[in-house]
């Protein structure tokens, strides 16, 4: 079956979730950063999705429970569909950074690439870690509402040695199951910057997350303006534009 049959554009109010796990879990984390009293410590946690606060994980809760692992381990961030359980990481690079410098001064000043210097700085103070909540939380919505359509092409992918979530696209980075997370990436950007949205540029929006960094870094020529479009027009129809975001 094909992904439309399951796939349909919507986003998802997360927001109360979002911040429940990044209050509960992270944010002590964050704060002894900013105020570089970090001891290097960070204890693993676990809890049941059925934890979350909105309905929309409420009702996704019941039909696909998934426990979600709060960790440091180096693997990252993801939506393990088959195995049901996110996993929720900070940056492990930039926390090893921080352990080596001691500073976040110090640690900044290691950031040889200074277009990535905006991003590494929302690496310490926590708002790449709620844009990755934000977005392996809509993997799972997605996945639970849209008749388990990426846990059923996962499975088909393992049987078949064919990775099949690019739906048509050379790279899974502009595949409609990457571009909708990426949407709700941009949702909490946008909470985060709505004061200066509209004075941001498409390219100074992506500069926010580092994880766009490598999307841009990874999609090459035609392929990034592909999804360069596509995803500005899916942004035009969430309302999520600022005035120097333009569609062409």
């Amino acid at each position: 079956m094909r992904l439309k049959q399951y796939l349909t554009e919507k986003t998802f109010n997360i927001n109360k979730d979002v911040d429940y796990i990044f209050n509960k879990y992270f944010k002590k984390l964050y704060i002894a950063i900013l105020l570089d009293k970090w001891d290097g410590k960070f204890e693993t946690k676990t809890f049941m999705s059925s934890d979350l606060p909105s309905k929309e994980a409420q009702d996704a809760s019941k039909l696909n429970p998934i426990k979600i692992v709060i960790t440091t381990a180096d693997t990252g961030n993801f939506y393990m569909s088959l195995n049901h359980y996110i996993q929720l990481s900070p940056n492990t690079n930039v926390l090893n950074i921080l352990r080596n410098y001691g500073s976040i001064k110090d640690a900044t000043l290691m950031v040889t690439d200074r277009s990535k210097i905006i991003a590494f700085k929302n690496e310490l103070n926590g708002v790449k870690m709620k844009d990755s909540i934000y977005h392996e939380l809509s993997h799972w919505l997605d996945d639970t509402f849209h008749n388990f359509f990426l846990s059923k092409t996962v499975k088909l992918s393992l049987e078949t040695g064919k990775y099949l979530q690019k739906q048509g696209k050379n790279n899974v980075n502009a595949s409609k199951i990457e571009i909708n997370a990426q949407i709700h990436t941009i949702k909490q950007l946008k909470r985060v910057f709505s004061k200066k949205w509209d004075n941001l540029s498409f390219m100074d929006m992506l500069a926010l997350d580092g994880s766009f960094s490598w999307v841009w870094g990874d999609l090459k020529g035609r392929e990034f303006d592909i999804w360069k479009k596509d995803i500005l027009k899916r942004m035009a129809r969430e309302k999520l534009l600022g005035k120097r975001m333009t569609v062409k």
